[in-house]
Protein backbone atom coordinates (compact mmCIF):
# COMPACT_ATOMS: atom_id res chain seq x y z
CA UNK A 1 0.00 0.00 0.00
CA UNK A 2 1.16 3.42 -0.74
CA UNK A 3 0.29 6.97 -0.28
CA UNK A 4 -0.42 9.18 -2.15
CA UNK A 5 2.84 11.34 -1.63
CA UNK A 6 4.60 8.33 -2.53
CA UNK A 7 2.85 7.83 -5.53
CA UNK A 8 3.07 10.83 -7.03
CA UNK A 9 6.24 11.68 -8.71
CA UNK A 10 5.36 8.40 -10.94
CA UNK A 11 1.76 9.87 -11.93
CA UNK A 12 3.34 12.96 -12.89
CA UNK A 13 5.74 10.81 -15.06
CA UNK A 14 2.34 9.17 -16.76
CA UNK A 15 0.75 12.21 -17.50
CA UNK A 16 3.85 13.52 -18.96
CA UNK A 17 3.54 10.88 -21.25
CA UNK A 18 5.60 7.82 -20.36
CA UNK A 19 4.04 4.75 -19.84
CA UNK A 20 4.01 1.03 -18.11
CA UNK A 21 5.27 2.91 -15.08
CA UNK A 22 2.07 2.58 -12.93
CA UNK A 23 0.00 0.35 -14.82
CA UNK A 24 0.70 -2.46 -17.42
CA UNK A 25 -1.86 -0.62 -20.36
CA UNK A 26 -1.74 2.78 -21.24
CA UNK A 27 -3.17 5.28 -19.10
CA UNK A 28 -5.43 7.85 -20.99
CA UNK A 29 -7.68 9.32 -18.77
CA UNK A 30 -6.75 10.72 -14.86
CA UNK A 31 -9.90 11.98 -12.50
CA UNK A 32 -9.49 15.01 -10.26
CA UNK A 33 -9.70 14.97 -6.74
CA UNK A 34 -9.65 16.53 -3.65
CA UNK A 35 -8.62 14.99 -0.51
CA UNK A 36 -6.37 15.32 2.28
CA UNK A 37 -3.10 15.41 0.62
CA UNK A 38 -0.53 18.42 1.01
CA UNK A 39 -2.03 19.06 -2.55
CA UNK A 40 -5.24 21.27 -3.71
CA UNK A 41 -5.94 18.70 -5.98
CA UNK A 42 -4.75 14.64 -6.39
CA UNK A 43 -4.51 13.30 -9.92
CA UNK A 44 -6.04 9.34 -9.77
CA UNK A 45 -4.89 7.28 -13.12
CA UNK A 46 -7.79 5.88 -14.24
CA UNK A 47 -7.01 2.87 -16.92
CA UNK A 48 -9.51 1.23 -19.51
CA UNK A 49 -9.34 -2.14 -16.57
CA UNK A 50 -10.28 0.04 -13.89
CA UNK A 51 -13.48 1.48 -15.80
CA UNK A 52 -14.75 -1.66 -16.79
CA UNK A 53 -14.07 -3.31 -13.59
CA UNK A 54 -14.69 -0.64 -11.37
CA UNK A 55 -16.75 2.37 -12.28
CA UNK A 56 -19.31 0.51 -14.72
CA UNK A 57 -19.20 -2.64 -12.76
CA UNK A 58 -20.21 -0.31 -9.44
CA UNK A 59 -23.36 1.22 -11.30
CA UNK A 60 -24.26 -2.39 -12.69
CA UNK A 61 -24.24 -4.04 -8.98
CA UNK A 62 -26.12 -0.97 -7.23
CA UNK A 63 -28.67 -1.37 -10.14
CA UNK A 64 -29.20 -5.10 -9.58
CA UNK A 65 -29.27 -4.65 -6.05
CA UNK A 66 -31.52 -1.86 -6.27
CA UNK A 67 -33.93 -3.86 -8.49
CA UNK A 68 -33.61 -6.99 -6.30
CA UNK A 69 -35.02 -5.06 -3.23
CA UNK A 70 -37.69 -2.75 -5.19
CA UNK A 71 -38.85 -5.49 -7.93
CA UNK A 72 -41.69 -2.85 -8.98
CA UNK A 73 -39.51 -0.02 -9.77
CA UNK A 74 -40.05 2.24 -13.15
CA UNK A 75 -36.53 4.11 -12.19
CA UNK A 76 -35.27 3.61 -15.68
CA UNK A 77 -38.50 4.40 -17.39
CA UNK A 78 -38.97 8.32 -16.76
CA UNK A 79 -36.57 11.45 -16.95
CA UNK A 80 -33.34 11.39 -14.57
CA UNK A 81 -31.05 13.73 -13.77
CA UNK A 82 -27.28 12.99 -13.13
CA UNK A 83 -24.88 15.36 -11.27
CA UNK A 84 -21.54 14.79 -12.27
CA UNK A 85 -18.18 16.32 -11.45
CA UNK A 86 -16.34 19.09 -13.06
CA UNK A 87 -16.73 19.16 -17.25
CA UNK A 88 -13.60 21.81 -17.42
CA UNK A 89 -10.31 19.85 -18.62
CA UNK A 90 -7.40 20.80 -17.23
CA UNK A 91 -4.78 20.91 -20.00
CA UNK A 92 -1.63 19.60 -18.25
CA UNK A 93 -0.26 17.11 -20.88
CA UNK A 94 -1.54 16.44 -24.25
CA UNK A 95 -3.25 13.09 -22.38
CA UNK A 96 -6.86 14.57 -21.04
CA UNK A 97 -7.72 14.97 -17.69
CA UNK A 98 -11.05 14.43 -17.62
CA UNK A 99 -12.67 11.10 -18.40
CA UNK A 100 -14.39 11.16 -22.03
CA UNK A 101 -15.79 8.00 -24.08
CA UNK A 102 -14.14 7.47 -26.95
Amino acid sequence: MHTYETMKPYIQRVMEGEQNIIWNTPIKWFAKSSGTTADKSKFIPVSVESLDECHYRSGRDVFSLYYNNFPDSDVLTGKSLVIGGSHQVNKLSPIPTAITAT
